[in-house]
């Protein structure tokens, strides 16, 4: 989340410049997937790979990823016109003041929104590489309210951060910083990604000669946002650090006190040595 002033396999993680802090990851596919049925292609090698490679990530998608991506991408072309920015400002991205003028319904309508195409396609990226497997976990159903629910807790402490902060500094503009971006539901399910597959091996974009479990991912990801907490006591942060925090709470609390008490596939994974022992 910006503010504007398993499958099993190797993951990949994109650091994280706009909006997703530690991580925006690419799972590659958990399922194998017979292309063009089996048949040989008649495209270009080229415009062949291409289509392979687009029918297996949409194989690979659930209804409920493939609904919140159309989602986004409707906001995103919204904020492309320019009739509509007095619109989007008040309605697609949160603060302080907007909630306290009475806009309570941008705590969740900023979840749908990316002013900037980077942002739109880092946040998407992870939720169509971490959701699928989630969604095949949760049911679709319990996904979206998971995911929805995600969104909305960690608005509401993305802008109770910045009100400690302003507690302390005393600086107005702080209440009025607009924040939009999923980084909160995607952080959500990153950490309860870590959770379930937490042996996984994560490789690190930048740095493809090292790679660390995903156990490792959540206390980095926590310490991070943390501290960027922290510095907002004195300094200014481009990211809002008090929504990712949100989302990964929301998401450890889901695996903890939720899938492993009450999802009968995470309960018969841990009898059988998956899951958290994978």
């Amino acid at each position: 989340r910006a503010q504007a002033h398993r499958g099993r396999g190797v993951v990949v993680a994109a650091s994280g410049i706009a909006g997703v802090t530690g991580v925006a990851m690419l799972a590659f596919p958990y399922k194998s997937t017979n292309l063009m049925g089996g048949t040989a292609s008649t495209l270009p090698p080229p415009l062949d790979g291409f289509a392979r490679g687009f029918e297996n990530w949409r194989s690979n998608q659930r209804p409920a990823t493939l609904q919140i991506l159309a989602v986004n991408s409707l906001v995103l072309v919204m904020w492309r016109v320019p009739a509509l920015q007095g619109i989007m400002y008040r309605n697609f991205t949160t603060s302080v003041a907007a909630v306290a003028s009475g806009r309570v319904h941008t705590l969740m309508t900023s979840v749908f929104s990316h002013k900037e195409f980077w942002h739109f396609a880092l946040n998407m990226f992870a939720l169509t590489s971490f959701g699928p497997v989630l969604v095949d976990i949760m049911g679709n159903e319990q996904f979206m309210k998971f995911y929805l629910g995600s969104g909305f807790l960690s608005s509401i402490v993305g802008i109770a951060v910045p009100f400690a902060h302003w507690v302390v500094r005393k600086q107005p503009t702080i209440l009025a910083v607009p924040s939009l971006g999923a980084s909160g539901a995607i952080f959500a399910l990153l950490a309860t990604w870590t959770q379930v597959f937490p042996h996984e091996r994560l490789m690190i974009v930048f740095l493809p000669f090292y790679s660390v479990e995903a156990q490792q991912v959540f206390p980095a990801i926590v310490g991070f946002d943390t501290l960027g907490c922290l510095y907002g006591f004195i300094g200014n942060s481009f990211l809002n650090h008090g929504a990712h925090l949100g989302g990964m709470a929301c998401g450890y609390l889901m695996y903890h006190e939720y899938l492993r008490k009450h999802n009968r596939k995470i309960q018969r994974w841990e009898r059988r040595g998956r899951g958290r022992h994978y």
